[in-house]
């Protein structure tokens, strides 16, 4: 238990189990393991105008209204925005941390709780989490003016509000400081590995309960991925099955109709098995059943600065893995020394690289132990969560 016991109070718009949530509720867990009272505010994963709180892993766990149709999406924010409103003042917190600046609900839990500490009704320090890049080329490059424009503008300005800002990777450091916020106040915290749940499984146990073939080689990729990366993955495999045809590629992840049109237009297309979406609980037993994990990206800004967390998956896993060269993706493969990279929009390359593992068993059985070492060591969640309860001492100092 640490000697100063923080209240800390998270929020994220991610719903439960989903996206920046299991970011959050790591960092979460591992806060209340060292004696800290930790709340998190988070989307709900179903549909409900209703607010919930149940206590997991010694995290106080409060679910806000959640809609998953427009534009009553942009209705249940609003919702959060007013509860974030007055959510700061439920406890006595000493650090309030907000995720997904850029989102309407967040950037109102910073602005209120700003308020609160001028009127010193409030005595705690502030921080931000940039996990993803949103405006300039980034995610709201997808979408209109109505939301591009005013998104940009939270994302850009509401860390300035902070006393902190932390960051999942070098490129979202680096656009921090372009922005103007100094040095001192940006920590750069990565996603990690959850090696509690996700560990290394015997291939034939795993095959077994999934009803797959022992003596074939399986590649897997987990996750959604955009078109573009789903059809460089697809051929890519396509050119591995040419060369090796005992090899099944087995993809787990919510897929949309171009997707799926893509796999059933594709040579091979018998030897690709497309297991949709599947509980979180299970992912352990599909990452165990395979020989090779896969990580296909678009080669774009949002891609380059992302520290995926399904990689902390794969590192816990103890497979190689076989990914785009991404700029935080290869700095993590490479620093593992855990993989191979292979140039964006590059088919034939990424096939090599896959070849090259399925042609060396023993290196791959290496690769897969130094994934497992640095999912336990550099990249455990308690491991990073010590850098953030650091982080916090250092923003409690400056609010003070």
């Amino acid at each position: 238990m640490s000697e100063a016991c923080l209240k800390i109070l998270l929020f994220t718009p991610a719903p439960e189990m989903r996206g920046g949530y299991l970011r959050c509720f790591s960092l979460g867990k591992h806060l209340a393991r060292r004696g800290h009272f930790v709340t998190l505010a988070c989307g709900s994963s179903e549909t409900t105008n209703h607010v919930t709180r149940r206590i997991v892993d010694g995290v106080d766990l409060i679910r806000l209204p959640m809609q998953y149709s427009v534009p009553r999406i942009f209705l249940a924010d609003l919702q959060r925005v007013l509860i974030n409103c007055i959510l700061p003042l439920a406890h006595d917190f000493d650090v309030v941390h907000s995720f997904v600046a850029t989102i309407p609900s967040s950037a109102a839990l910073v602005f209120t709780t700003k308020i609160l500490r001028s009127i010193r009704a409030l005595n705690c320090s502030i921080a931000v989490d940039w996990e993803d890049w949103w405006g300039r080329g980034g995610i709201w490059a997808d979408y209109g003016r109505f939301y591009r424009i005013p998104g940009t503008f939270l994302e850009e300005r509401t860390p300035f509000l902070a006393d902190i800002a932390t960051v999942v990777s070098d490129i979202l450091k680096e656009r921090a400081l372009k922005m103007g916020i100094k040095r001192e106040k940006i920590y750069n915290i990565p996603n990690g590995a959850n090696i509690e749940f996700i560990k290394p499984q015997s291939k034939r146990v795993a095959r077994e309960r999934l009803g797959l073939p022992r003596d074939k080689v399986v590649l897997s990729h987990v996750g959604f991925t955009d078109l573009t990366a789903f059809k460089v993955l697809i051929e890519a495999f396509e050119k591995t099955a040419d060369r090796h045809a005992d090899t099944l590629l087995l993809i787990v992840g919510s897929l949309e109709a171009d997707h799926l049109n893509v796999i059933k237009t594709a040579r091979y297309s018998d030897n690709i098995i497309y297991a949709g979406r599947v509980p979180y609980t299970e992912i352990p037993l599909y990452l165990g059943a395979s020989d090779i994990l896969l990580l296909s990206m678009r080669n774009c800004i949002e891609e380059h600065a992302r520290w995926p967390i399904r990689l902390g998956d794969y590192l816990a896993a103890g497979r190689p893995i076989v990914a785009t060269a991404m700029a935080e993706v290869t700095n993590v493969i490479q620093d593992c020394n855990c993989g191979l990279v292979a140039r964006p929009n590059d088919p034939e390359g990424f096939a090599e690289k896959i070849l090259d593992l399925i042609s060396r068993p023993q290196w791959c059985e290496e690769l897969g132990r130094s994934a497992r070492k640095a999912a336990e060591t550099k990249y455990y969640w308690g491991t990073i969560a010590t850098k953030l309860e650091n982080a916090y001492a250092d923003a409690l100092h400056l609010s003070r």
